[in-house]
């Protein structure tokens, strides 16, 4: 009796893998459980890189005040260097 349950199991379990059932999925479902979360993995990625975008336009790393103040430096000691040239050409 013992043999004949135990062929009995292996049978049905040998049915179960040929159906492809595998912890109680069919391998079509893992492979669209997979895929899903593949999905969901693809998106999170986006959405946090829409999320740094949108911060780091609104952020710089000069304010709008201090860069203005730069420029107009940058623009005077353009304007010395050039005077600067001029005195040592006419020497």
């Amino acid at each position: 009796m013992r043999e004949s349950d135990g062929q009995r199991r292996i049978a049905e379990q040998n049915a179960a893998y040929r159906r492809g059932v595998v912890l109680g999925l069919t391998m079509a479902e893992v492979g669209i459980l997979i895929i899903f979360v593949l999905l969901l993995l693809v998106g999170f990625k986006e959405w946090t890189e829409v999320v740094e975008r949108e911060a780091a336009k609104d952020s710089s790393w000069v304010s709008n005040a201090r860069r203005e103040s730069l420029e107009k430096s940058e623009h005077q000691l353009a304007a010395l260097a050039s005077v600067i040239v001029c005195h040592e050409a006419n020497r």
